[in-house]
């Protein structure tokens, strides 16, 4: 896996700046911050640049360990389902909890590149995978059962035939994500994983014309994670698309995220400008993109966030050059003011990929109640 690396602050004392003023808070979860009256109570910031939390979670591993619990809970009424299809639907749903839930910051660290206090710890998420795929043989395993004994009779009705369809469906949908997940987050770099991303990538594409919006979004964006790293940039770029296209509802935040990866991959590949120029007309559409002020502002920052990271990038080469002093000072200027309008102040959050890849049951339907989280003390940000 590339290292990641911390962003770069050209100016330390960008770490005293007020605040920059909140954006509202109409969704439920943590408020931007208000300014300060006096820059010089800011001297220590409250908080560093991260990814946010969920919502009612104070820390990445209150949330580990809820999404475990509610992992367990759903196995656990498993055991004492009435009738297999119950018991396989419910093996299926505690696995996508897992891959869905317990990745999110992972992916998300990791498509960014950001590195924060608070970094997954992969072998955590190693174990979780592999759990998640425990799960889903045991549902297989059922499953499997049930067509070795229902093959030489004609006796079950369409309405059954249907369900253990949707069964089957729904247990290959999760591996092909849960081999996406193994393979982009756990990648090393060998050539092994790169073979094993390839092939995560080719069983993604089976989802692509999904009449699901949110897997065929997930799977393009996943799917294009796989891809990302490999020379020829061409492929990665063509599996996003064009990215401007009023999004399709429950195709966010897969759709930001397939920008997100396309500016880089145009930064990196083909030039800066049409990087930061895509950046610029997605900031004009997450109003339309995103319910609730909260992750509208995160959504912008995130957006600001790479565009820092690229102007980095281009001016670093540019300083190597001769003749480009102009071009370097105005990255360094651009640089700055994004740093103190977004990337500094009390609590600067950028947004998650929540979930990582789509529920495919919503928790409603399931009939199993979810753990409560441990509740946020008054002094928790």
């Amino acid at each position: 896996m590339k290292p990641r690396r911390r962003l770069r602050i050209y100016c330390p004392l960008l770490v005293v700046l007020i605040a920059v003023p909140a954006l509202g808070g109409d969704s439920p979860g943590e408020p931007e911050p208000k300014p300060a009256a006096n820059a010089e109570k800011q001297a220590t910031p409250h908080d560093t640049l991260r990814v946010s939390y969920p919502f009612k979670f104070a820390s990445e591993s209150t949330y580990s360990a809820w999404v475990s619990r509610r992992a367990d809970t759903l196995e656990a009424a498993a055991t004492g389902a009435p009738g297999v299809p119950r018991r396989i639907e419910l093996l299926l749903a505690a696995a996508n909890r897992l891959l869905s839930s317990g990745t999110e910051h992972a992916a998300t660290t990791r498509i960014l590149a950001v590195e924060q206090d608070e970094m997954p710890d992969l072998d955590a998420v190693g174990n979780l995978i592999q759990r998640a795929e425990s799960l889903l043989d045991r549902a297989d395993q059922l499953i499997q059962q049930h067509n070795n004994d229902t093959a030489d009779t004609d006796k079950e009705s369409q309405t059954a035939q249907k369900v253990w369809r949707e069964l089957s469906m729904r247990s290959a949908t999760i591996r092909s994500f849960a081999m996406a997940l193994h393979a982009y987050l756990l990648d090393t770099g060998s050539d092994g994983d790169a073979q094993s991303k390839r092939h995560a990538a080719s069983k993604l594409s089976g989802l692509l014309e999904s009449d699901s919006v949110p897997i065929a979004s997930a799977a393009r964006l996943w799917q294009a994670l796989l891809r990302s790293d490999e020379r020829d940039s061409s492929r990665a770029l063509s599996i996003i698309g064009p990215v401007t296209a009023p999004p399709l509802v429950g195709s966010q935040p897969y759709r930001f995220f397939g920008a997100i990866l396309r500016a880089k991959l145009l930064a990196k590949h083909r030039s800066p400008t049409l990087a930061l120029a895509m950046l610029m007309r997605v900031e004009e559409l997450v109003d339309a993109w995103f319910s609730g002020q909260r992750n509208r502002g995160q959504a912008l920052r995130t957006s600001a966030f790479v565009r820092v990271e690229i102007m980095q990038d281009w001016a670093e080469a540019l300083s190597q050059k001769k003749g480009y002093d102009q071009e370097v000072a105005w990255c360094q200027e651009r640089i700055l003011t994004l740093q103190e309008d977004w990337l500094t102040g009390e609590m600067p959050r950028l947004l998650r990929l929540s979930p990582a890849i789509p529920l495919l049951v919503q928790p409603k339907d399931l009939g199993v109640d979810d753990p409560k989280p441990v509740p946020k003390q008054p002094n928790d940000q």
